[in-house]
């Protein structure tokens, strides 16, 4: 009966402060639509092949073709690119656990809920810290090693387009993006102690004493 009364009470408070959210809210979609519509009647479209001082402060629109001349690396593996941005994705094969839980209902109201917990081995870019499995069990027979690799990015500093620089924070929100073939000639930099277990697997990079039809715990992929 108390949990139902508090229940309750905690549903009317969050009805009540629904109301000045809702407003908030609605006055800040007013606020984001006005500026649109402001901007929208202000914006100037200009060429990018040319900077005009006569329009500092200005709000400017233009198209155009982000370059580089830089070569972007990845320092621990070696593999390196030109580009604006290199991005590096590693996989890790690994346990994962899954807990299911189930409540039965007892004689007199209460309640018993049991948790029952499964392990299986999949591909993950996500770490699964094996320490932390609810099985002692599991934790003693199913271990994860370290990832010795994580995923990570690597952004050009010197990104043109046409005759303007682009900013670190418009070279972030280019977000088109493309596999990076890796090639025999590319594995062979591999600087890392992980060289003599380094293979290609299609476009990626295979880390590991197993393959991709019949992979070990630990071992890894790579794709840029």
């Amino acid at each position: 009966l108390m949990s139902s009364i508090k229940s309750v009470g905690i549903g009317f408070i969050l009805f009540i402060a629904a109301f000045p959210i809702l407003w908030c809210n609605e006055g800040n979609a007013v606020k984001v639509s006005k500026g649109l519509t402001e901007g929208a009647s202000k914006v100037k479209t200009i060429a990018a092949t040319k900077v005009d001082s006569s329009n500092n402060g200005k709000l400017v629109h233009m198209t155009g073709e982000a370059k580089t001349s830089e070569e972007l690396a990845d320092p621990q593996l070696g593999i390196s690119a030109k580009g604006i941005r290199l991005f590096r994705k590693v996989e890790m094969y690994q346990w994962k656990e899954r807990s299911k839980s189930k409540t039965k209902k007892n004689i007199g109201g209460s309640r018993e809920t049991k948790t029952t917990y499964t392990y299986r081995r999949e591909w993950s870019s996500t770490y699964y810290n094996s320490d932390n499995f609810k099985s002692r069990r599991a934790r003693a027979r199913r271990r994860n090693p370290q990832m010795r690799y994580k995923g990570d990015d690597w952004v050009a500093k010197n990104v043109t387009l046409g005759a303007f620089k682009l900013t670190p924070g418009l070279i972030r929100r280019l977000s088109k993006s493309e596999p990076l073939p890796v090639t025999q000639a590319m594995l062979g930099k591999i600087s890392s102690g992980d060289k003599n277990m380094a293979k290609l697997d299609g476009d990626k990079i295979y880390i590991g004493r197993g393959t991709s039809a019949n992979p070990r715990v630990g071992d890894m992929r790579i794709t840029y």
